[in-house]
């Protein structure tokens, strides 16, 4: 069989510290297999839709539909910059990732 992709490496680093307990109530399955998994498209929106609903510096804003479906931005501020019109008129950077 062809290999298409690196090898993969062991890894430990300082970041681990960054991982929450397992009972932590938001944890993704990255945390839960304590960095052996890396979850889907649909596990991430679904952790993403519960940590929307639970703070009120996170806005979901509909940016439109592509064929696979809706396209999604999620705002962060604590300022109360939560759609992208607000963005655009304030003095601190917009990161899209």
């Amino acid at each position: 069989m062809t290999q298409f992709c690196p090898p993969l490496h062991l890894w430990q680093g300082n970041s681990e510290a960054l991982l929450r307990p397992a009972e932590h109530p938001r944890n993704t399955e990255f945390e839960l297999s304590s960095g052996r998994v890396s979850p889907d498209y649909d596990a991430t929106m679904v952790w993403l839709e519960k940590l929307i609903a639970h703070s009120p510096m996170l806005n979901k804003v509909d940016l439109g539909k592509s064929p696979q479906g809706g396209i999604w931005m999620v705002i962060a501020t604590a300022n109360g910059a939560g759609t992208a019109a607000k963005l655009i008129h304030q003095d601190k950077p917009t990161v899209m990732l």
